[in-house]
């Protein structure tokens, strides 16, 4: 495999995200024993405890997919649409802490609370509904020459994409 500027890129890119990962894990660490494990369950603690580690899961999907050339098409197809997936998902469990942030500042007034929920729901569904239209459009691709992985994705829907996060910057907005 011959050493490219776009390999060099990439590769520098995959440890930039790999280390800043683990830079983040490390400084607050002691932190999270101390409040977060010591504690009881709570749903709050399992939405915190998921965005806290999500991102390792993600992370290692697509360092396989950077790092497994042989992977099929069908494979590659799996992995960007499982990535995808799992990115709205630990957006929206980080926007359900920052909701029930709200609600609590508010001192958990009931009309605020259904007000929130209301927003969500009629907010997150067409995020969701969109998202779920773009990675279904989703199509594989060899590339040429092969660096790094053999696959590309091409889709037909980038305005699809692109709806999908105006309508989470207006969730956004309103979240306020």
């Amino acid at each position: 495999m011959a050493d490219t500027p776009e390999l060099s890129g990439l590769i520098t890119a995959i440890d930039h995200v790999r280390y800043s990962l683990v830079y983040d894990y490390l400084l607050t660490v002691n932190a999270e024993k101390a409040l977060v494990w010591s504690s009881s369950w709570s749903p709050p603690k399992i939405l915190f405890l998921l965005t806290r580690y999500l991102p390792f899961f993600d992370t290692t999907i697509v360092i396989w997919y950077q790092f497994r050339p042989q992977a099929t098409l069908e494979e590659c197809l799996i992995a960007y649409k499982t990535t995808g997936w799992l990115i709205l998902l630990g957006i929206f469990i980080a926007e359900i802490i920052l909701i029930l942030r709200t609600w609590a500042v508010w001192e958990r007034h009931r009309t605020i609370g259904i007000g929130l929920f209301v927003w969500t729901v009629v907010t997150w569904a067409p995020i969701m509904t969109s998202m779920g239209i773009f990675l279904n459009s989703l199509e594989c691709t060899r590339t040429i020459p092969l660096i790094l992985h053999n696959c590309r994705v091409v889709s037909q829907s980038g305005v699809i994409l692109a709806i999908c996060w105006i309508l989470l910057m207006v969730f956004e907005a309103g979240d306020c």
